[in-house]
């Protein structure tokens, strides 16, 4: 019976595990709140701001293997939020407000995760944000904010902002993604010039050879 329980455990886990991929697209996205305590700096240490793609050989925030990700840009996150949010929005333009319905960031925070804040009923009871890759000190696309508004359903929250780069929360994770295609099969091999060239003599004297048999 134990053992019957540990494999129903193992399939129920496994199930629940698989269901933890958020893929968007041709991306598989990881939970902003898995990353939650990071600062800005933490990610620009190991990833590029403008390709977004890892540049250590150690691509790790303390135990979390990041190795394939990519630190997402604006537009990247821009394309995950529209599609969620019926409400067209663009980090960019921020400090505009959007106000999706509670149901779209129900679902949203959900897949991407969120820290309770408080009761039902209280000014805001969920809120997540993600450090995006922007370089600009002096734009609103460093970090993008979410709140849930437990007092009217159409009043959640989404902006950009730029605040502390070089502070973690326990409400801060980052933007990342690891694309879900199969990587470009390698190029055909090409002969070395040496082997090319032994060859091409090989062929050159079975040429002379059967010129010099048939006088």
């Amino acid at each position: 019976m134990k053992k019957q329980l540990g494999i129903i455990f193992l399939l129920l886990a496994t199930f629940f595990g698989s269901a933890q991929a958020v893929v968007i697209g041709d991306n598989d996205w990881l939970k902003v709140s898995d990353t939650f305590g990071y600062s800005w700096n933490q990610f620009d240490a190991i990833f590029d701001t403008t390709t977004g793609a890892c540049e250590v050989a150690n691509c790790s925030l303390g135990a979390l293997d990041l190795t394939g990700y990519t630190w997402a840009s604006f537009t990247d996150v821009d394309e995950v939020l529209n599609s969620y949010f019926t409400e067209t929005i663009s980090i960019a333009s921020s400090p505009a407000s959007y106000t999706p319905l509670n149901s779209e960031m129900q679902g949203f925070l959900i897949d991407f995760g969120s820290v309770l804040l408080g009761p039902p009923g209280g000014p805001f009871t969920n809120m997540q944000q993600g450090f995006m890759r922007s370089s600009s000190s002096s734009d609103y696309t460093t970090e993008a904010s979410l709140f849930i508004n437990g007092l009217n359903s159409n009043s959640n929250l989404i902006g950009g902002s730029s605040l502390e780069r070089d502070r973690g929360s326990s409400l801060r994770g980052g933007w990342l993604y690891k694309s879900t295609l199969a990587p470009p099969p390698p190029p055909a091999s090409v002969p070395e010039t040496a082997s090319l060239l032994l060859m091409l003599a090989g062929l050159a004297g079975l040429g002379y050879g059967r010129r010099k048999a048939a006088s």
